[in-house]
């Protein structure tokens, strides 16, 4: 499954929006920091794909998406968001 990362952000977002201690401060700061990431992304997966003008992501399935979510829940949850970002996957 190919998105844009752009619609890959929402969706991400979107599921975040799900968990009632996922604020939309910590939405906003994630985003933020997901966009930083990518630009320097080190893809061990091959599943980045960056034209001229716009990046992919090749996810295996939507449950990557939730993923993405459970951990930075996760992180807020146990005050772990150091090393989320330290560790972060795309998915």
């Amino acid at each position: 499954m190919k998105l844009e990362f752009e619609e890959y952000l929402e969706e991400v977002k979107c599921e975040m929006a799900g968990y009632e201690e996922i604020t939309e401060e910590l939405i906003k700061k994630w985003e933020e920091k997901a966009r930083q990431v990518i630009k320097n992304y080190k893809d061990k997966k091959n599943r980045i794909i960056k034209s001229n003008n716009s990046i992919y992501v090749e996810i295996e399935d939507e449950a990557d998406i939730f993923k993405v979510a459970d951990y930075y829940f996760a992180a807020i949850e146990n005050d772990e968001l150091d090393q989320y970002w330290e560790g972060f996957d795309i998915f």
